[in-house]
């Protein structure tokens, strides 16, 4: 069987909740199915807690625009544009859509796939200004942050919508035993 060439792709800057589930993710998937490339930004120091070692790690700066930002801003676009390439990457997994907005337009000129995974809440603006229609699917934490979305965002396909329940395995993230920490 023929392994999917899948980027995960993280712009966070922070350890979050949202990370944290991505981490879960990334260190139980199997990687017989899936030949798995993970990029993050570097401040993050997500790639200490991947233990997956077949897992290819990218650190790779903000794919996010600002004026202070441009050279770095164009670096890491063809950054990504040499990375998508050279892995032949076939789908791109958000874990956070704010780089969508940038990098979207080169997935589609590439035929390359794309999904959205909102950890939160995200108002309508935000979701219009990161492009998230274009993805081929947008993953939910819940069903009630799922629903509560697309009541703010009508124009998204449902079809498009599903919900995932986060799954964290406490004992990686924390020292103490999972019992101790219950009883405190």
């Amino acid at each position: 069987m023929k392994q999917i060439n899948i980027l995960f792709s993280s712009s966070a800057k922070h350890i979050g909740g949202g990370e944290i589930n991505l981490v879960s993710l990334l260190n139980s998937i199997d990687t017989k199915k899936f030949k798995v490339y993970f990029a993050y930004h570097p401040s993050s120091g997500m790639s200490k807690y991947i233990k997956n070692q077949a897992i290819t790690l990218i650190a790779l700066r903000s794919l996010t625009y600002s004026r202070g930002n441009a050279l770095s801003f164009i670096k890491s676009i063809l950054s990504l544009i040499c990375i998508l390439v050279k892995f032949k990457i076939e789908l791109v997994y958000f874990n956070n859509p704010d780089s969508l907005r940038f990098v979207i337009f080169i997935l589609k000129i590439l035929r390359i796939r794309a999904i959205a995974h909102l950890h939160i809440i995200e108002d309508d603006e935000s979701l219009r200004w990161s492009r998230i229609e274009m993805v081929e699917r947008i993953l939910f934490p819940s069903r009630s942050t799922m629903i509560a979305v697309l009541g703010g965002s009508l124009w998204i396909k449902k079809n498009k919508c599903h919900f995932v329940y986060n799954a964290i395995d406490p004992l990686v993230y924390y020292s103490k035993n999972t019992e101790n920490l219950r009883k405190e």
